[in-house]
């Protein structure tokens, strides 16, 4: 799943089918497209805590080729 990161907690993935970048439309992008577009590839840091529903935060991460998904206890340093 390709999204762009909007700040530490959000994040935002296509909402249609396609792509609307540059004037153009794309329909079933390819990855280099949406790349270039602000899309990067959703990635899980470390595994779901199993106790997500007791207290944990999602936030995200990301670096030049990924976007990472992360779980921290609640009141813990995100």
């Amino acid at each position: 799943m390709y999204v762009k990161r909007i700040n530490r907690t959000q994040i935002q993935s296509l909402r249609r089918p396609y792509l609307c970048a540059g004037g153009r439309i794309y329909t079933n992008p390819s990855p280099e497209q949406l790349r270039k577009a602000g899309y990067k590839p959703l990635v899980e840091k470390a595994p779901c805590p199993k106790e997500l529903e007791d207290g944990h935060v999602v936030y995200y991460e990301e670096d030049d080729r990924f976007v990472y998904i992360c779980y921290c206890k609640e009141g813990g340093e995100i």
